[in-house]
C-alpha cells in the first residue's frame, strides 16, 4: 500500500527532466500494468529522460540516445534506431 500511495504521489507533478534509476517493476501483476501505464504517460510529457539500467529493451523502447558507462567513464555513445530497436554507435568526432 504504501508503495501504491508514494507511486501516486511521485508521478502526479510533471517534470521536465525525469531521473529514473531502473524502472517500476514491483507489485502484483494488476498494480505493474497501471504503473506501466501511468510511467509511460509521465515519461512521454517530460522533456528529458535519463534513466539508468540494464535492461536493453527498456532502454530501447524509452530512449533514443544512449550513453554506455563502466567504472564511471563514457565507453561509446548510441543513437538508437527505433524502427529496428538496435544500437548504432555515434561517431564521437561529429
Amino acid at each position: 500500500m504504501v508503495i501504491w500511495l508514494a507511486f501516486s504521489m511521485l508521478t502526479s507533478a510533471g517534470a521536465d527532466i525525469l531521473l529514473m534509476h531502473k524502472w517500476l517493476l514491483v507489485g502484483d501483476a494488476g498494480f505493474t500494468k497501471k504503473a506501466e501505464q501511468q510511467m509511460c504517460a509521465v515519461v512521454s510529457s517530460s522533456g528529458v529522460l535519463v534513466l539508468v539500467s540494464h535492461l536493453p529493451t527498456l532502454i530501447c523502447n524509452e530512449c533514443n540516445r544512449v550513453i554506455h558507462l563502466e567504472h564511471g567513464r563514457i565507453v561509446n555513445v548510441y543513437a538508437i534506431e527505433q524502427q529496428s530497436n538496435e544500437l548504432n554507435p555515434i561517431d564521437s568526432e561529429s
